[in-house]
């Protein structure tokens, strides 16, 4: 059995995975991975690779296991010819096509670590005028596993269709479930009456559905926004409408560059564009 380095998990970072390399059992064995179902393939996928005892990542952050499958990728990979992937984009600056060679290794200087993750508590009044107290935690496995499952069956539905705009947005709502995490789950837990994750999510939605959109709902999407924004970790990315694009090292203009000297473009005169690349999981999984 042949180990890479040790991982870190960034929202823990006392926290060290075990991670040994993939055989070619294990690239047979994730060969028909489902676009659709990438998050429970990543859950199996990192487990498989830990020596027992495992440490479930069901249980990671959704960032903990995106850094975790680009950590195993570039460990894998031979330096410089695997590791660089060329990205072409139309460049703002002098609107020419542009291809932009990133060695992946590089996204390490963009990771961030917590050894804890912060918590920072929150507040609404509910319909009754009675305090209700929450706080703000990333997605987890489940979490993304759950949302993975709600995008699925959207599939099933005419894009632009009523239906489809109705599940869209009970998808926002859900992913904001997902993320809060009630004061008095929490004391049910204590008293050893926690609910199933599912559960838990459903009773969570049943709260906010009932919320005024104006005066309520939109002041706690704000806030948890915020929140998540301030708990970011792992590999430097954005997420807009479901979908993970990494953020990549900034690209200076080559036409820019030819005409400017090198002096110039140190005193921070040089066009850049920062570029968005889509984050596919099947990419980062070991194939034959």
């Amino acid at each position: 059995m042949t180990f890479i380095a040790d991982f870190q998990l960034p929202s823990q970072s006392n926290t060290v995975i075990r991670l040994r390399e993939p055989t070619v059992q294990d690239c047979i064995d994730f060969a028909g991975l489902r676009e659709e179902f990438e998050e429970q393939s990543t859950t199996k996928y990192l487990n498989q690779l830990q020596p027992s005892p495992i440490n479930d990542s069901k249980y990671w952050t959704a960032e903990d296991r995106r850094t975790a499958l680009w950590w195993i990728w570039i460990n894998i990979n031979e330096v410089g010819s695997t590791t660089a992937i060329s990205y072409k984009y139309d460049c703002q600056h002098c609107e020419k096509e542009h291809a932009h060679n990133v060695d992946m290794r590089e996204l390490d200087h963009g990771v961030k670590m917590f050894q804890k993750l912060p918590v920072e508590g929150f507040s609404y009044l509910d319909n009754d005028d009675k305090t209700v107290k929450y706080s703000v935690k990333p997605l987890n496995g489940l979490a993304v596993e759950y949302l993975e499952l709600l995008r699925f069956n959207r599939l099933e539905v005419e894009p632009e269709s009523d239906k489809y705009k109705q599940l869209s947005a009970e998808i926002r709502v859900a992913e904001i479930a997902c993320v809060m995490e009630f004061d008095d789950e929490l004391e049910r837990e204590l008293e050893g009456d926690a609910l199933p994750f599912n559960d838990k999510i459903d009773a969570r939605l049943k709260r906010l559905m009932s919320l005024p959109i104006s005066s309520k709902f939109a002041h706690i999407a704000n806030d948890v926004t915020l929140a998540l924004a301030d708990l970011r970790h792992g590999l430097d990315c954005t997420i807009t409408d479901g979908q993970i694009r990494l953020i990549l090292p900034p690209h200076h203009c080559p036409t820019h560059l030819e005409k400017h000297s090198t002096a110039n473009v140190k005193e921070g005169t040089a066009l850049v564009t920062t570029l968005y690349a889509p984050f596919h999981y099947n990419f980062y999984f070991a194939a034959i």
